[in-house]
């Protein structure tokens, strides 16, 4: 059902076939009307990950059989000697690797973030609180007065995840925040009405 939502909604699905069913995530852009004519594979990016153990024509062309796509396909652990073009990691406002970061805009490679969300982070204890989320610096919605010292998400009156993902395009990562909930999908693709001054990011960047 999330998959019909996210297609309608105009999301961008990132799988990998160890961690879902891709004949089931095809189903989906199918009911969404990807094949029809209603959705046109050209305004949707989606991708699958190859294993190392599963690498091998057949193997990959499974994978673009039941996505009901003939594209686009990454690598995982890739070994060839071969320029990439992307590259996926976590990048997180505590984890926010900028020496990888750095690398890949000198040698001009897209970092794709996963978990920015603040997701990766281990529970310390039972019922903890998402470590990125409800940073202070970042927490909190809106708020009428605006002062220098506010956090973050008060100032610019957008919730915690929204700054968080807006903080990492505004470093020329692209996004793919996960969630089957569609008032959150909607709040994830609301990211372009605002932005962050140098300050915010700044002050963002130096969590740790």
């Amino acid at each position: 059902m999330h998959i019909h939502t996210q297609a309608r909604e105009w999301y961008r699905e990132d799988l990998a076939r160890e961690w879902y069913r891709e004949d089931l995530v095809g189903e989906g852009l199918k009911a969404a009307g990807l094949g029809s004519g209603k959705l046109n594979r050209s305004s949707l990016f989606i991708t699958s990950k190859v294993h190392p153990r599963d690498n091998g024509y057949e193997r990959v062309m499974k994978s673009l059989t039941d996505l009901g796509t003939d594209y686009l396909i990454l690598l995982h652990y890739p070994v060839a000697k071969v320029r990439p073009q992307v590259l996926q990691i976590n990048v997180d406002p505590l984890n926010p690797n900028a020496d990888i970061l750095n690398l890949c805009r000198k040698e001009g490679v897209q970092v794709v973030a996963y978990s920015t969300l603040g997701t990766q982070h281990p529970a310390i204890e039972p019922g903890h609180k998402n470590a990125v989320l409800n940073n202070q610096i970042i927490m909190v919605r809106v708020v009428a007065v605006i002062e220098a010292d506010e956090e973050v998400a008060q100032v610019v009156g957008k919730s915690p995840a929204q700054v968080t993902l807006r903080w990492a395009l505004q470093l020329g990562v692209a996004v793919i925040p996960r969630s089957a909930n569609p008032v959150h999908m909607a709040e994830s693709l609301a990211l372009y009405d605002f932005q962050l001054d140098n300050d915010q990011m700044k002050k963002i960047s130096t969590l740790r």
